[in-house]
């Protein structure tokens, strides 16, 4: 008989060892019988989630409750909206500007007012002059509010935040402001505009 080493036994002896716990797991695996997609849908009954069989073999899905009802806006909501979105729009080109931009605020204003007061605020583009050092202003519109409706006018509240940046600090404060609009056509226009104090 060969004289092995210790080291030499203890390698055979850890090779069989492995090869032995290797042939048993093959085994359990061989053993398992595969499942197959077919196995696992139930031909009667409930699926998860609520959904059924029919005898048919197919799936039938639970109906979906109805959720609230949206009821169309009226032509006066709908008249509404287009007066305060205008308002809303006006204010916030208005009261948007910067000393870079060469009056585009209020250039962007002309599709939006009425001739009358188209002709107040293109004199602001001549007669102003901007002033030394950046100054840059943006006006959010939060709230409208109609204060007086008709037909063809409206009168409407509107709330801003207003934050100014002039000499690298930034304030902001909130503003208020009364527009007047009138109908012309199918669209509605400007036709005054105040910040309130």
């Amino acid at each position: 008989m060969m004289n092995l080493s210790l080291r030499a036994r203890l390698f055979i002896f850890f090779s069989i060892l492995v090869l032995l716990i290797l042939a048993i797991v093959l085994l359990i695996l061989a053993s398992r019988k595969p499942t197959t997609p077919e196995a696992q849908i139930p031909t009667q009954g409930q699926l998860p989630g609520g959904t059924g069989v029919t005898p048919s073999g197919g799936v039938s899905v639970p109906e979906v409750p109805a959720g609230p009802q949206i009821k169309p806006l009226s032509d006066l909501e709908t008249q509404q909206n287009a007066a305060r979105q205008v308002a809303k729009i006006f204010a916030e080109r208005y009261g948007s500007y910067s000393t870079d931009s060469n009056f585009e605020n209020i250039r962007e204003l002309e599709v939006l007012s009425t001739s009358r007061l188209w002709s107040s605020l293109s004199k602001q583009i001549k007669t102003s002059s901007a002033g030394s050092g950046f100054v840059g202003v943006t006006t959010k519109v939060f709230s409208s509010e109609i204060a007086d409706w008709k037909t063809d006018s409206a009168q409407i509240t509107i709330m801003a935040i207003r934050n100014e940046t002039k000499n690298n600090a930034t304030t902001q404060t909130r503003v208020s402001a009364k527009v007047g609009a009138v109908k012309s056509g199918d669209k509605w226009l400007v036709l005054d505009f105040a910040w309130q104090k």
